[in-house]
């Protein structure tokens, strides 16, 4: 495909995670293309998807408009977008729509839809995902790493830090235990923080660490994550995020699960899914002996949205 293809993405208002995904997907397919928000309003909001009648009237005031010219292509991402995507496609015959998430409509009626596992659908038009897609690049982390200050102190241990969420939180204890681990490997530690790690949960980290080597992003300048991963030795997750753990497969290194305190049934069965495929580990020290597997499930679902296109144009 060109970026002369009109393409929009259509996801869900404030989840940036699907938005990166949905973004990540254009990219793979050489799209350049327009984001359109979904914050629907009442009664809208309130219904399920295949409840809503006039989804394109949906829009709360002052949010994008879902009006022609129609895209071509289509990705949309999320719960909301679900219904306003099938209204589009029926305005244009031949607008070729993927879907990021279950849409909780027939998956017939899109041209493609990306699940994980644990939705268990099925379809011709269904491929089923380990993780969350992301759009890191293998060549783009070399690089990156090529050009960064490399510590003198080895080994060199990445982590990739979460914070709470409506699964997990965390206690002082589960802190202390973090940091105690990666003073037990030694070495070097860098720490990249998500935007869910509160300013209290890095205090209580920094303090920890004292006396030990490690660098933590504090945000200013230039994001240093894909050089801290090209870096690693190995790295380290903390249990409340798919998307880290996702990232951080994709490397290839031994990747290492924190687990403080496991209580999401849809995590554990995401990191069960992990370690029984050789993705990663369980946290342990010392480490175990292994050669992990590399996770791209992104050139997966290209190639097979790419088989789905063809078939479209050839019929």
């Amino acid at each position: 495909m060109t970026s002369q293809v009109n393409a929009w993405i259509l996801a869900d208002h404030g989840k940036i995670g699907t938005y990166s995904q949905c973004l990540g997907i254009a990219q793979a397919l050489g799209v350049t293309p327009t984001f359109k928000t979904m914050k629907p309003r009442l009664p809208w909001r309130a219904l399920p998807p295949q409840l809503w009648l006039g989804a394109l009237h949906s829009q709360s005031v002052g949010h994008d408009a879902l009006t022609p010219p129609w895209p071509d292509l289509l990705i949309a991402g999320g719960r909301v977008s679900a219904a306003p995507a099938l209204a589009i496609s029926k305005r244009n015959k031949k607008c070729f729509t993927i879907m990021l998430q279950n849409p909780y409509i027939n998956a017939r009626h899109f041209g493609c839809v990306v699940v994980p596992y644990h939705d268990h659908l099925e379809g011709s038009n269904v491929i089923s995902v380990l993780g969350a897609l992301h759009r890191l690049n293998e060549n783009e982390i070399k690089a990156a790493a090529a050009v960064y200050p490399h510590p003198s102190q080895s080994p060199i241990t990445t982590l990739l830090l979460g914070g709470d969420n409506r699964h997990y939180t965390y206690k002082e204890s589960d802190i202390k235990g973090l940091a105690d681990a990666l003073k037990k490997i030694g070495g070097h530690c860098f720490i990249t923080p998500s935007r869910r790690t509160s300013p209290k949960l890095l205090q209580m980290l920094r303090d920890s660490l004292k006396g030990h080597s490690y660098e933590i992003w504090d945000g200013a300048g230039e994001n240093p994550y894909p050089a801290y991963l090209g870096l690693a030795d190995q790295i380290i997750v903390t249990q409340d995020s798919v998307s880290m753990a996702s990232e951080a497969c994709f490397t290839g290194k031994p990747v290492y699960i924190w687990e403080a305190n496991h209580t999401s049934a849809k995590f554990r069965e995401f990191h069960k899914d992990l370690y029984k495929q050789g993705y990663a580990k369980p946290f342990e020290w010392p480490f175990p002996q292994w050669t992990p597997k590399k996770l791209d499930e992104m050139s997966r679902v290209i190639t097979f949205i790419k088989e789905k296109l063809d078939k479209v144009r050839n019929e």
